[in-house]
């Protein structure tokens, strides 16, 4: 029983360790946000959405159920407040919603 207890210890231990550390960290100053624009391929690319600093428009995919669609919109928000996430930049992740909710 104890040696099980000290694996399970040490197994989290480790994967604590492997971790890549917070999501979101504050990189820029925020910027406005105009408007949220849906489209096939926000920013010509092949995701959600983004958030378009120079025009100041959160471009989002059309046609996302309603809880996807609020979360990627609150992502791009938290993008526009000036935090990103440069140590989870590959895709394949839950969609952080930027309020400590994912989907």
């Amino acid at each position: 029983m104890l040696a099980r207890n000290i694996f399970f210890l040490l197994f989290s231990i480790i994967l604590v360790g492997c971790s890549r550390g917070e999501y979101w960290e504050h990189t820029t100053v925020p910027g406005l946000v105009l408007g949220v624009i849906e489209t096939k391929n926000p920013c010509g690319q092949f995701v959600l959405g983004c958030y378009d600093r120079k025009t100041g428009y959160i471009w989002i995919k059309q046609s996302m159920e309603t809880q996807l669609r609020q979360c990627v919109i609150s992502h791009e928000y938290h993008h526009a407040a000036g935090f990103n996430h440069p140590k989870f930049t590959e895709s394949g992740y839950s969609t952080d919603c930027g309020d400590g909710t994912t989907v």
